[in-house]
Formats: structure tokens, sequence, C-alpha cells
């Protein structure tokens, strides 16, 4: 299935007086955009600058989103909106780089196609949204269980070697990478959703 936006969180970002909702938007997205205009290039105060002006955007045009499938994906949607402030950017940095003989950033931008940019932006997200999830369910469980989950799924270490670094059996270690990876997949559906948008 792929990896999609919730629906209601779209929904209710369009009603400008839900702070809630637009905090939890922002604390979704927000980094999201920063890390891909870092990996641009940008600087720091920049990239939070172009975060700004993407959900300054977001604001002014998510009522006009329209969440029909065949239309797109509300990523897609925020991914043209990205690029754009990216484009504006780039231009303005154009503009008065000119005067100095240009920047490398300047020069990587001309170098990345549509298509690449895509991916990378795909990739980003997903990093972003799993990144997101883990930071939730690290604080939902026990360290001995996170341990146990962190040492097995992501640096790979047998059960075994992890049930003694863990002061657990090795049931108990499979236990833990079991709830872990349940809570994982609960709180990214939290933020991807199952509405093809």
């Amino acid at each position: 299935m792929p990896a999609t936006t919730r629906l209601s969180l779209i929904v209710r970002i369009s009603d400008p007086d839900d702070s809630e909702s637009w905090a939890e938007f922002v604390q979704i997205y927000g980094p999201f955009i920063y890390a891909i205009a870092r990996g641009r290039g940008l600087q720091d105060a920049d990239a939070c600058d172009l975060v700004q002006d993407v959900m300054r955007e977001v604001s002014r045009s998510v009522s006009r989103f329209d969440p029909d499938p065949g239309i797109g994906r509300f990523r897609g949607w925020l991914g043209v909106i990205t690029r754009r402030m990216l484009a504006r950017f780039f231009e303005r940095s154009r503009s008065q780089a000119n005067g100095a003989g240009g920047t490398t950033n300047l020069v990587a931008l001309s170098n990345i196609s549509i298509h690449d940019e895509e991916g990378i932006w795909e990739q980003e997200h997903q990093r972003h949204v799993l990144r997101w999830a883990a930071e939730r369910v690290r604080g939902d469980v026990t360290e001995t269980t996170w341990r146990a989950f962190w040492l097995t799924a992501v640096e790979g270490v047998p059960a075994r070697q992890a049930a003694e670094e863990c002061d657990m059996t090795v049931g108990a270690v499979y236990i833990a990478k079991s709830r872990v990876v349940s809570r994982l997949r609960q709180r990214v559906a939290q933020v991807m959703g199952s509405y093809l948008v």
C-alpha cells in the first residue's frame, strides 16, 4: 500500500482556528521540509525560513486541496509547494549571486532532475515518518524493551546475544521486538493513514 497522509488531519488544518491540528501538522511536516531544505544546501536560518514559507502557503491554499486519489496525494501536493518555494529561494540567491559570481548551490540545483527530486522527497519522507514514530514509541516502552528491539531489528544482533546484553530470555527479546514493531506501525499509520491522499 502506498504511503499516504491522514485525510482527517488535512481536513482539520483547513480550519485556520484549529491550532491543535496546525501544531500537529507542523510537528510532523516541519522537520521533514527542513531536512529537504538542508539536503539541498540551505543554511539553518534559510531552511527555517523556507519551512515558514511552505507552512504559510499551505495555510493559504489547503482549503483548495482536492483529496481525490485520481488527482494526487497530499504529500505530492506539499512537495510541489516545497519545490516551488525552493525554486524561489534559489532564484533570489541567483539574482544576488550574479554580482558575486554565482554559488555552488545554484549549480547543484540545476543538476537535479524533477525525477531525482521526487525520489529524494519520497525517501526523506519515509525516513522522517519512521524517525517521528520511533521517537514516540521509545517513550511508550521500557528502555530494556527498546534496547532489545534496537539490537535485533536495527543493529542485526542475534536474539540470543541481545538476550544476554539485555538480561532477558530469547523469547522475551522476540516479544519485545514484536511489540515495538507493532507500535511503530500504529504510529506510522497515525501520520500516513489508510487514505489515498
